[in-house]
């Protein structure tokens, strides 16, 4: 196909004999069939001539083939040939018609061809609507403009070609026709001065177009106008102040314009009315004005009973207090958190108004902390924090807290900034993820135990609960040296060898329970050591439980009763009765201590009247749980011993003071803080020494006991970590730590955290910064403090606060900000770092070219100075982080509400920390 007439284009043929081959030199004959459209010439050069169809035919000898030619104009230049600019009045038809010419690439014109023509909106209309190309290619219309002036076009558009003629028009107004207020009526001004808008007439025709360049005259009488003589603007409007007489009156101005001939225009003349008062401000101070602050109006016309001065301070109503005709106190209105800003003053009095006076408003208070300083706000309606305007790098944590201790409490929060412009961003702590191999504090296979053993441990502490308080007392001995009208169940005279009956709870209540016979497999000064008859070969062999016996009898038993207290000995055997039995496997667990051990066996049926705990036996081929090997028992043993001895402790001295079931919390913050203190006792270490990562995660010595761990990957779990979706250990629990709370056990505890260790590590980093700020690092005033928390009738909140004599959101919120702080800012108040531990060095530091994995980290929200608004949902005990940075910053404010907007409730508490 051709696509413009005279086009060329060569045609081969290829000759071939029967067999398929190419035949050489053959003879080739070119003929066309209709020499009107394509001629060929007798090398097979086809040039087209005219519109349409032609057959071209090759001939060798007695073959032939044949190819049909189409010749047909192409489109491809459209252009305006006359009319393409012009100008006319509106509604008038142009004097020029649009001639639209359309050509092919040989610029030869296209007849027969169809093009329509399109009006923009409100341009007019044209007739004919489309047309038809003649030969020389060219189609025309009439274009009869619209009645809105401006500029217009028409599109003339050929059928089937991409490209279109454009034609423009600009449309006059008409005849002027109508005078218009455009803006300056019924204004007030004081008595003298220059009205503050200025007047405004427009001049239009009969279509409503404004017509520029006409005359208007404004006149008065009564005060000056600037302008007698006003000339339209390119919208058709004359403007002019106006300056009021010097005297108290009504005054009015007039505006005049004339048509054709000297008509007066529809509307002319037109009147502006004024009020020349005599209300003034003269003078605003202090400057700036402070929110909620008092200030003094100087000025005229005041009314001098206060109620009937109206002032603004902005958008804001300020309250007056105290008047007279020249002077105004006021109190400044307080905004919901506005950072400083600039507002006009006004006042109305007698219904005036003043002329607005500008001033600056700042904020009654600005943070001003030194790093590592914190405030707290109480008050949630005062939930602000103001920040003024610097050029330095500043950088802040701020947390909004949750002091409920109703686990299922969940607070809608909005954190949210306003700021006058947005500051230059610079991330905090954007580098401290370099250097050394990111490793987890545990292997896979432990925190899962762990987390199998959580779990059961949360159904055991649930059924101690509910049986509590319906336990009778539990057996006590007459004094020192007495022994029960019953023997024990373990009597303290058993020898290494003995069978000894005993009975180990099944879960549900006191009333299950299996029976266990067990053999003595060691005894100590303070412990023996039972092992279940049906324990699996391949456990715990006599050496092991000797040197357990020895440990419990060195470290273990001193150490935890000296910290938190003796075990009562209601049984009398002067010893704490360890029962190594596959009853244990079979939970799942690792260890457990049950409250039922507290009761009689009359009352209790799975009780064994005295002090017990129970433990996991080494069961290697998984004969009554998954399999667990000799070494995953040697590594367990020592912390679960630790632990369980301290809840043994914790419910006989409640249960001595007759006090209620231990919130689960401060149970299990004690039990880990256990393993602390008989690592510390085992490893020739102490509290108040700002241990890092190493010893935390036991790089020190890999083949001694890892004692801490426990803790830290408890706060790493309620920071957010998710080692169990994520086979690299990096996942992440959206929403966390706020919508988690370390405060009970999943269930009743519904937040997103993992791994079922929220009461573990973070009660137990709360008790332990709670012993070194408030008890100086001196064990016996440490021990003191847990042994009150033991032997008290209060609990949770009530019984810290009570003992340590500081409110409860006090602590919460200083221990919720040191969880950040501690390590990361060398200057930070006391109340809020941790003698013992050092949590930036665990979470970030690298030890022997080691770094805990970014996903355990308290990872707050990233935040510049700049106009933001984040939502979240705060659990009980639990806070909502945000880090704010930047240099370069305006004036900005940062304000805690409920989700809706409103004031938070009661519980809820705002802190902040300076960190740079």
């Amino acid at each position: 196909s051709f696509d413009a007439l005279t086009d060329t284009k060569q045609l081969s043929a290829t000759v071939k004999n029967a067999k398929g081959a190419d035949l050489t030199g053959a003879a080739v004959t070119w003929e066309s069939s209709n020499d009107p459209v394509a001629t060929v010439n007798g090398s097979g050069a086809v040039t087209a001539v005219a519109n349409g169809t032609a057959t071209v035919t090759a001939s060798a000898g007695t073959i032939s083939q044949t190819v049909n030619v189409t010749v047909a104009q192409v489109a491809t230049k459209v252009e305006p040939a006359s009319g393409a600019i012009q100008s006319g009045g509106v509604g008038q038809a142009l004097l020029a018609p649009l001639v639209a010419r359309i050509r092919d690439r040989l610029d030869q014109g296209i007849k027969d061809l169809s093009v329509s023509f399109t009006v923009s909106p409100g341009g007019g209309t044209v007739s004919p609507t489309s047309g038809t190309t003649g030969s020389d290619g060219q189609v025309s219309t009439t274009w009869t403009l619209g009645t809105t002036a401006g500029t217009h076009t028409v599109t003339a558009s050929p059928s089937g070609a991409g490209s279109s003629a454009l034609f423009t028009a600009t449309a006059n107004p008409g005849l002027a026709f109508l005078l218009s207020k455009v803006s300056g009526d019924n204004q007030f001004g004081y008595r003298g001065s220059r009205l503050a808008q200025l007047l405004g007439a427009r001049v239009r025709d009969q279509y409503g177009n404004g017509i520029p360049n006409h005359v208007v005259v404004f006149a008065t009488t009564e005060g000056t106008a600037d302008s007698a003589i006003a000339f339209t603007d390119a919208a058709g409007v004359a403007r002019t102040g106006w300056v009021l007489p010097d005297a108290i009156d009504t005054v009015s101005l007039t505006a005049s314009a004339q048509g054709s001939g000297g008509t007066p225009l529809t509307g002319s003349p037109l009147t502006f009315d004024a009020i020349a008062h005599g209300l003034r401000v003269t003078s605003v101070s202090p400057s700036p004005l402070l929110e909620g602050q008092p200030a003094v109006l100087m000025g005229n016309g005041f009314d001098p009973t206060p109620g009937n001065n109206a002032v603004m301070v902005g958008n804001m109503a300020a309250t007056v207090t105290n008047a007279s005709p020249t002077q105004l106190d006021i109190t400044v209105p307080a905004t919901d958190c506005q950072p400083a800003h600039a507002a006009n003053v006004t006042v109305t009095a007698g219904g005036f108004p003043s002329t607005p006076v500008a001033a600056t408003v700042n904020p009654a208070a600005f943070v001003n902390l030194a790093a590592g300083q914190q405030i707290i706000v109480r008050d949630p309606t005062q939930f602000c924090f103001q920040f003024p305007k610097t050029a330095a790098q500043e950088v802040y944590l701020i947390g909004v807290q949750s002091t409920s201790e109703t686990v299922t409490d969940l607070t809608g929060i909005s954190l949210s900034a306003t700021a006058v412009a947005p500051a230059a961003s610079r991330p905090f702590g954007a580098a401290r993820n370099l250097g050394g191999t990111a490793v987890s504090p545990v292997d896979a296979a432990r925190l899962e135990r762990w987390r199998r053993h959580r779990a059961v441990e949360a159904a055991i502490r649930e059924d101690d609960r509910i049986t509590w308080q319906a336990m009778a007392p539990s057996p006590r001995r007459a004094g020192a040296g007495a022994r029960r009208a019953t023997p024990p169940i373990v009597d303290g005279n058993v020898n290494v060898g003995d069978t000894v009956d005993v009975r180990v709870t099944t879960g549900g209540g006191c009333q299950n329970y299996v029976d266990a016979r067990t053999v003595v497999r060691a005894k100590g000064q303070k412990g023996i050591f039972l092992q279940h008859i049906t324990a699996p070969a391949g456990g715990f062999d006599t050496t092991h439980y000797k040197v357990f016996s020895q440990g419990f009898d060195t470290h273990y038993f001193p150490n935890d009763s000296s910290y938190f207290g003796n075990p009562e000995d209601a049984d009398g055997n002067g010893r704490v009765v360890m029962v190594f039995t596959p009853e244990v496997n079979k939970r799942g667990s690792l260890g457990f201590t049950t409250s039922c051990d507290l009761d009689a066996r009359s009352t209790s049926p799975a009780s064994n009247e005295g002090e017990f705990f129970y433990l996991r036996v080494p069961d290697p081929n998984g004969q009554f749980d998954d399999a667990y090997s000799l070494s995953n028992g040697l590594d367990d043993m020592p912390p679960t011993m630790a632990h369980e001895l301290v809840h043994v402790i914790q419910f006989r001295g409640r249960r001595a003071a007759g006090g209620p079931f231990p919130s689960i919390w401060l149970a299990e913050g004690q039990a880990v803080l256990g393993e602390e203190i008989m690592g510390h006792a085992v490893e020739g270490r102490m509290p108040g020494q700002d241990y890092g990562l190493a010893i935390a995660i036991n790089l020190d010595d890999e083949n001694s006991t890892d004692w801490y761990s426990t803790g830290f990957v408890g706060l790493g779990l309620y920071y957010g970590w998710d080692p169990i979706t994520d086979d690299n250990f990096d996942g992440r629990v959206a929403e966390a730590p706020h919508e988690c709370s370390w405060l009970a056990l999943k269930p009743p505890n519904p937040g997103p955290c993992v791994g079922g260790l929220d009461p573990y590590g973070a009660p137990w980093a709360l008790l332990r910064w709670l012993s070194d700020r408030f008890y100086a690092n001196t064990t016996p005033a440490q021990s003191a403090f847990h042994q009150s928390i033991i032997s008290n009738t209060q609990n949770g909140y009530v019984l810290l606060q009570s003992l340590v004599g500081v409110s409860i959101d006090t602590l919460l919120t200083q221990f919720a900000a040191m969880l950040q702080v501690d390590g990361l800012v060398s200057a930070a108040a006391p109340e809020l770092t941790m003698a013992s531990w050092n949590l930036y060095s665990v979470f970030y530091e690298t030890e022997d070219g080691v770094r805990l994995r970014p996903a355990l980290r308290l990872q707050p929200a990233q935040l510049t100075y700049s106009t933001f608004a984040r939502t979240a949902n705060v659990r009980a005990a639990s806070t909502y982080y945000a880090v704010v940075s930047g240099f370069n910053r305006e004036a900005t404010a940062v304000k805690a509400r409920d989700g809706a907007g409103g004031v938070l409730p009661p519980w809820m508490r705002y802190w902040i920390v300076r960190i740079e």
